[in-house]
């Protein structure tokens, strides 16, 4: 409990970071200057975007061929309007019953999703058996649609589907056109004699007009009688407007997997502001789409140097069930290399003040450039990896003391963490110092190494929680060394281990040094140097497991915003974003 002259601002961020005495600086792991000349000279340029490149088609033409085939893609973005539904139904009943042939004009502002909703009408509809067809008018004339009409399939058992686009605008079509095509429809249907539904959508209620008042006159094909609402036509209401962010994210989400929308730099906030000013489904989607292709072109992060990279490490206990730590860090990432996912690390339900910090349109197109441009990944290692290292490399006198440690200097420790043991608490720590072989090993089974190889996280493969002699051999450790003498027995485990395998381009580790020579921050807590990458380690060990959101807090303030702030060639490039 912190004393009454404690300050705020005194007390620690994390309950396992509480200062600890102070202790002579171990010695740091320190590239050789000719290596890092060589480096410097090497002043190739390379791109890296902030934003993902988006596919978010805005019209059915080009949406179909991507969903083609996909029934359960389709049922996820396509929302039906079950009140047009209903309309399309009801006249399908009375086709049914006479065999007939009705005309229905659809009127809709641009973008209001007609031709979307026709074409998807089977996958709605299911309990109707549709044979569906379009025919562009824009591309024939008055002799040229009968020819094809005539050669339209139809089937006897179907309900069959015509739909005719284009010639939406009173210039495009005129009445002798509208006469023709409506006589070669009455004489077509009564030829065929199969149920038959005409749908012409347009957009202009002149041009709708017109189509209804001859249809009227050509054999029945628009009943005098049935109105819509007091209309001949039909006005179709279109997607409802609380439904347009659902489409956008199941959409960006089914096209663009894994990313979700706000993952391509553009916040909740300024989404709902986009939805209140479009007037259309289709006009949210271009707003959407043109919005996000203009941050797209502006976050581009020219480097003259190599690829960065700044990769998280959480290392804390497994005590309550087996792979804890990758099962948190699972929950905040994007997919299996681990990259950070935005809105995961910050969710919608996240009621702080850090969060509502972050959520504000420009921080968040901050945080979302700034994690692709880092390359910024979560990732898990063991606590035994930690301790084989320190084993490994640690001091003769840290060696001493868990030679002459017990478990029992532990025991109400590890009865709190893991219950009653029946173990022999007299045995002591470790007897002995490890070889490099068994600090290479761990390593090498570790996420951390995997990544660096390119090939995927995964759950550690058998074993369960800690055992209690490793859980005291952890706390022994951050009990008896500084959080640098840590970084450098990471860091010569690291070394040793990248040179064992000849790792492509290796050229050495640092700890605890500037990321940047010219910089005086970030300083990373391991830096892994190759000729065409720089991998900035940053290190989190706490006492205890680790819940999701210390570990989200943990990423934000003191990883992706010291970089933020650090690197002068990122903070000025972000704050230049719109």
């Amino acid at each position: 409990m912190a004393s009454k002259n404690t300050s705020p601002d005194q007390l620690p961020l994390f309950p396992d970071e509480t200062p600890q005495p102070q202790k002579p600086s171990p010695k740091t792991l320190k590239l050789d200057q000719k290596k890092l000349d060589l480096l410097r000279q090497k002043k190739e340029t390379i791109i890296i975007e902030g934003i993902p490149r988006l596919t978010l088609p805005t019209r059915w033409e080009q949406l179909q061929p991507r969903l083609e085939g996909n029934e359960v893609s389709l049922r996820t973005i396509i929302k039906p309007v079950y009140e047009a539904i209903n309309v399309i139904r009801d006249i399908i009943e009375y086709l049914r019953t006479t065999d007939g042939c009705q005309v229905l004009v659809i009127r809709a502002d641009t973008g209001s999703g007609k031709t979307t909703f026709l074409n998807t009408l089977p996958h709605y509809m299911q309990d109707v058996e549709f044979s569906a067809q379009t025919i562009d008018l824009q591309t024939l004339d008055e002799e040229e649609f009968g020819k094809q009409l005539w050669n339209t399939f139809t089937s006897s058992d179907k309900l069959n589907l015509i739909i005719l686009e284009g010639r939406e605008k009173p210039e495009s079509i005129s009445d002798r056109y509208i006469q023709i095509v409506l006589a070669n429809i009455n004489r077509f249907a009564r030829t065929r004699r199969v149920p038959m539904l005409i749908v012409i959508p347009t957009i202009e209620d002149q041009v709708a007009r017109s189509w209804c008042e001859h249809g009227t006159r050509v054999g029945d094909l628009i009943p005098q009688q049935k109105l819509y609402g007091g209309s001949q036509w039909y006005n179709y209401p279109g997607v409802p407007k609380d439904k347009y962010i659902e489409i956008a994210e199941e959409t960006v989400r089914t096209l663009n997997s894994p990313y979700s929308l706000v993952e391509f730099g553009v916040s909740a906030d300024e989404i709902r502001s986009w939805v209140d000013t479009a007037p259309t489904i289709g006009r949210f989607m271009e707003i959407l789409a043109n919005r996000i292709s203009d941050r797209r072109r502006g976050a581009r992060l020219q480097l003259k140097g190599r690829k960065e990279h700044v990769w998280i490490v959480y290392c804390n206990p497994d005590v309550r069930h087996y792979d804890h730590t990758f099962l948190v860090l699972d929950g905040l990432v994007q997919d299996e290399k681990l990259r950070v996912s935005p809105p995961k690390l910050i969710t919608n339900s996240a009621d702080t003040t850090l969060a509502a910090h972050w959520r504000q349109g420009k921080q968040w197109n901050k945080l979302v450039n700034a994690t692709n441009f880092l390359d910024v990944r979560l990732i898990n290692m063991p606590i035994i990896t930690t301790v084989t290292a320190a084993l490994t490399y640690g001091s003769d006198k840290l060696l001493e003391s868990f030679k002459h440690t017990s478990l029992a200097k532990y025991r109400d420790y590890l009865t709190e963490e893991l219950g009653q043991l029946n173990i022999d608490w007299d045995q002591v720590l470790s007897e002995r110092r490890l070889q490099v072989r068994n600090a290479n090993d761990s390593m090498e089974r570790t996420n951390l190494f995997r990544l660096l190889r390119g090939l995927a996280a995964e759950e550690q493969r058998g074993g369960n929680t800690d055992t209690p002699k490793l859980l005291a051999q952890y706390r022994h450790l951050r009990d008896h060394t500084s959080e640098s003498e840590l970084h450098l027995y990471i860091g010569q485990t690291l070394q040793a281990l990248l040179e064992y395998h000849q790792f492509p381009g290796f050229v050495g580790v640092e700890t605890e040094t500037r990321f940047v020579p010219d910089e005086p921050s970030p300083v990373p807590d391991v830096v892994i140097h190759t000729e065409t990458d720089i991998y900035a380690l940053e290190f989190h060990f706490l006492r205890k497991q680790i819940v999701s959101s210390e570990m989200s807090r943990y990423a934000l303030t003191k990883v992706i915003e010291k970089y933020i702030k650090g690197l002068s060639h990122l903070s000025s490039l972000l704050n230049s974003i719109d």
